[in-house]
């Protein structure tokens, strides 16, 4: 009989997680400001637009379905494409 070899763990090792999880963190801003460009770029194809515009409410208020906080039914959105 062949010896087993023990199992592999997934993912990422955690202290990289943890220098990548921080270098995000200083991009944050940048990267939501760059979203925001392009929901308001009247050259960008419009699912480009929307899939910003998704990215940003899913960061802002969850994804529809998830545990996440609930959107309050008086929350209105509105894209300005001008």
């Amino acid at each position: 009989m062949s010896e087993m070899s023990p199992p592999r763990k997934r993912g990422r090792p955690k202290k990289v997680g943890q220098e990548f999880s921080e270098l995000a963190k200083t991009k944050s801003v940048d990267a939501l400001e760059r979203l925001m460009s392009i929901t308001k770029d009247s050259e960008a194809k419009p699912e480009v637009v929307v899939k910003a515009c998704e990215t940003v409410m899913a960061y802002g208020y969850g994804k529809p379905g998830s545990s996440a906080e609930t959107a309050e039914s008086d929350v209105k959105v509105v894209v300005d494409y001008e």
